[in-house]
């Protein structure tokens, strides 16, 4: 299912079919509420909140957002205005065109991000981990969420979806608790697209 929506979403054959930011509420939510239902024998384990949550997720958020500025620092000493890394940020950012960026940043701060990590990490990661073990849990998880970004055909968004997945699935693999990795992916999709968006 998830493969099914991100093809619709970023596929240069499908993509502008429908709405972005429609789709990718209608898909986060079915994802979040497959993983719920499966997973409801797991949900106090999984969800019991801390205040420290708030801390720690704000912080990797913080953290994560400081390596992608970092490596888009980078690229721009390395690569021309004019190259295709340009076009590929462009694109990436793209997605924002005529969109209210207040209501964006609800939908990633309160649904998107959150949704993601419910079916990504607390579905997906959780039962591989039972199966494989943790450390293969978390490198399979994080292979399987950077090949749903494949169908952009965007070399950024596929390394920065195996950066961001590498690091929410050792978030979730070290505490064992979503809240954790709901708040870093939530902040950082705030950060990253709306208050202080790369520029190339």
């Amino acid at each position: 299912m998830a493969y099914v929506f991100w093809f619709l979403m970023f596929s240069p054959w499908t993509s502008g079919l429908a709405s972005f930011w429609g789709l990718m509420l209608l898909a986060t939510a079915q994802l979040a509420i497959l993983s719920l239902v499966a997973g409801k024998s797991d949900f106090e384990a999984l969800y019991k909140f801390k205040p420290k949550w708030l801390v720690v997720g704000a912080a990797a958020a913080v953290v994560l957002y400081s390596i992608f500025w970092a490596g888009n620092e980078v690229f721009g000493y390395i690569f021309d205005p004019n190259s295709s890394y340009a076009d590929y940020v462009a694109a990436l950012y793209g997605i924002n065109d005529g969109s209210s960026p207040v209501l964006i940043s609800l939908a990633l701060l309160l649904w998107i991000g959150p949704a993601e990590e419910i079916f990504w990490r607390g579905l997906a990661q959780h039962r591989l981990s039972r199966k494989y073990g943790d450390t293969k849990a978390l490198l399979i998880t994080t292979a399987l969420y950077t090949l749903a970004s494949i169908w952009s055909l965007n070399p950024l968004l596929i390394i920065a979806s195996a950066v961001g997945g590498l690091c929410w699935g050792w978030m979730f693999m070290k505490y064992k608790n979503l809240w954790p990795v709901i708040i870093s992916h939530a902040v950082w999709d705030v950060l990253i697209f709306i208050i202080i968006p790369l520029k190339y």
